[in-house]
């Protein structure tokens, strides 16, 4: 499996992702790939169904366990089965404990560690002590109720359900009832050995290595979502090749003649510990030297698609004299001239200061919050964000006093709108967490109707904060290509902009409104990139954007020269403006309207 993919990841995915997916194989390899994928979520993150090697996280939580546990239970054995059962029953409550009260706070923390994860091995270790006693009797009805309370378990919980945390418990409960009481003469005795359940069962750890990487690549390479017959395809391809696992590597390495002399059992281990220094050796040797075949066609790749925690470079320092940086917050001062450009929002902001030179007798001022835009009270609803400079109370607005402070000329607003009107979607997947915005001290349940309303509240209290002061712009985002696969966004010097209008049609509605109710002025960031019919993401060999979404320095620089004309000007200029604030006049000489210089 491992083989496997590492080879498709070299066939079709970014260096970006070959690198994180060998990263996430070292890692795995080691038996802490749940420690790599906790430190990781976040924003920049894959998304699981995008994550060939994400399922690692569990296979990293059981074997760290199994290295821990045995040494504790040799401690704990001679004082006797009672002191045991004591000591099992003490992990599980405090592990229980830890998970609920994290799951809420630190989701990813809860999820990924293995602290928060106990209870549920600790569960098994139990049933095995139960067992050991000749206890308890064997309960057709218990069991019954065991395996009802594992179905339970998948029409009542979701996507949305904490995990793990109290909840866990109906599934966990249920399948120790069903070791604990179940017969072969039973109901649900006879069900589980019927053969092909019992095959299924005995496929399922390989199917279990199989499945995530195909249907990761899968959606990767089709760059959308999998249709019913593509999914049921994969499955049998999976069980396929679980089979094949099962034979040919499970099945020799379980017989018991392979470890029947201490000399055998040396080699085995031998074996097993050389397997894994190779392993850590291949994947480590790759994720630094080894050149994908997508940068092999294209060479230029590497030197625009820089890994991705580039983006949020820790060594940026701060603007003289801002009192509040603090976590995500970045600031940047460029220029030396009295008059100001103030450029305010998040990633995107951050990405567009790779470009920024101060016009003379300017000084620009980029202030950056990666996740989060420049609105006013909002509340982000993502994992592991509850600290978050976007929730923590009164920080946005130190953020717009500082800026009405300065008395800039000039305030430019951008944001990647679309994730917070649209959701975090990826190749037509919606990720987890959606980033969904709520009004700030609103008992919200976050949806995509929430922040909608969250955002556009939330911007007329900026503008409205930040006065008459300043020309305040708001620049619409640049094309969002979240729809292309990366080999596409890669390899091809244009792409249609049909999807791409689509997905900005409810960032169009939205700015409409500031438009027309905040009369605020608005530069279509998509304009710099698109006409029409189609987006332009190179020019002469230089590529534009490093993923999905974010400008790489030849296009922060393209976007800037353009941008930073059109403000010097006393309106913007009419091949940069939405299409919602066209102006249009009556010419009675010419007998036309005439829209921004165009007859119509």
């Amino acid at each position: 499996m491992a083989m496997t993919s590492l080879f498709l990841a070299w066939l079709i995915m970014t260096p970006p992702q070959f690198t994180a997916l060998c990263q996430s194989l070292f890692y795995a390899v080691l038996s802490v790939s749940n420690v790599h994928f906790w430190s990781i979520s976040g924003y920049f993150s894959d998304a699981a169904e995008l994550n060939p090697l994400l399922h690692t996280w569990s296979l990293s939580v059981e074997e760290q366990f199994y290295l821990i546990f045995p040494f504790g239970l040799a401690l704990i054995w001679r004082f006797g089965r009672r002191a045991v059962a004591g000591v099992v029953l003490s992990a599980a409550l405090v592990s229980l404990t830890l998970a609920e009260v994290f799951v809420g706070t630190k989701p990813a923390a809860s999820f990924f560690l293995l602290p928060t994860r106990v209870f549920e091995l600790m569960a098994g270790a139990g049933a095995a002590l139960l067992l050991a006693s000749g206890q308890p009797r064997r309960n057709g009805f218990l069991s019954l109720i065991g395996i009802g309370a594992v179905s339970l378990s998948f029409v009542l919980f979701d996507e949305t359900t904490h995990w793990p945390s109290l909840a866990t418990l109906l599934p966990v409960g249920g399948t120790v009832c069903v070791i604990l009481f179940t017969t072969d003469a039973d109901f649900v005795g006879k069900a589980l050995t019927f053969r092909p359940v019992l095959l299924v069962g005995l496929l399922s750890y390989s199917f279990y290595l199989w499945h995530q990487p195909l249907f990761a690549f899968a959606r990767i390479a089709k760059s959308a979502p999998l249709s019913t017959g593509e999914d049921i395809g994969l499955v049998v391809l999976a069980l396929l090749l679980a089979w094949a696992s099962w034979k040919w590597v499970e099945t020799p390495i379980r017989r018991p003649a392979g470890l029947a002399t201490p000399a055998r059992r040396r080699k085995t281990l031998g074996g097993a510990a050389g397997i894994i220094a190779a392993f850590a050796a291949i994947a480590f040797t790759a994720a630094n030297r080894v050149p994908t075949l997508l940068e092999l066609e294209n060479p230029d790749i590497a030197a625009i698609a820089p890994p991705r925690i580039a983006l949020a470079d820790k060594t940026v320092r701060g603007c003289a004299g801002f009192p509040i940086l603090e976590g995500e917050l970045k600031c940047t001062r460029h220029g030396t001239g009295l008059a100001s450009i103030v450029v305010w929002g998040d990633s995107h902001a951050l990405a567009l200061r790779r470009g920024i030179t101060a016009p003379e007798e300017y000084s620009v001022m980029v202030i950056s919050h990666p996740g989060c835009p420049p609105a006013l009270s909002v509340h982000l609803q993502a994992a592991d964000y509850e600290d978050h400079i976007c929730n923590e109370p009164g920080q946005i607005e130190k953020i717009a006093r500082f800026v009405r402070d300065l008395e800039p000329e000039i305030v430019l607003l951008t944001s990647r709108w679309t994730l917070y009107l649209n959701g975090w979607h990826r190749l037509g997947v919606k990720l987890t967490p959606p980033y969904y915005l709520t009004s700030a001290n609103a008992e919200e349940v976050p949806s995509l109707a929430t922040s909608r309303s969250a955002l556009t509240r939330g911007m007329m209290e900026t503008l409205a904060n930040l006065g008459s002061g300043p020309r305040v712009v708001v620049m619409s985002q640049t094309p969002d290509l979240n729809v292309f696969s990366a080999r596409s966004r890669f390899s091809s010097r244009v792409v249609d902009a049909t999807d791409i209008n689509e997905w900005h049609r409810a960032e169009d509605k939205f700015l409409a409104v500031l438009s027309s109710v905040a009369q605020v002025e608005i530069i279509s960031g998509r304009s710099l990139f698109c006409i029409p019919k189609t987006c332009e993401l190179t020019q002469r060999d230089t590529r534009f954007f490093t993923d999905d979404n974010h400008l790489s320095m030849a296009g922060a620089e393209w976007a800037w020269g353009q941008i930073v004309d059109a403000l010097q000007r006393p309106t913007i200029p009419c091949d940069l403006r939405a299409h919602y604030q066209t102006e249009c006049t009556e010419n009675p000489d010419l007998k036309a309207v005439t829209c921004c210089g165009v007859a119509h």
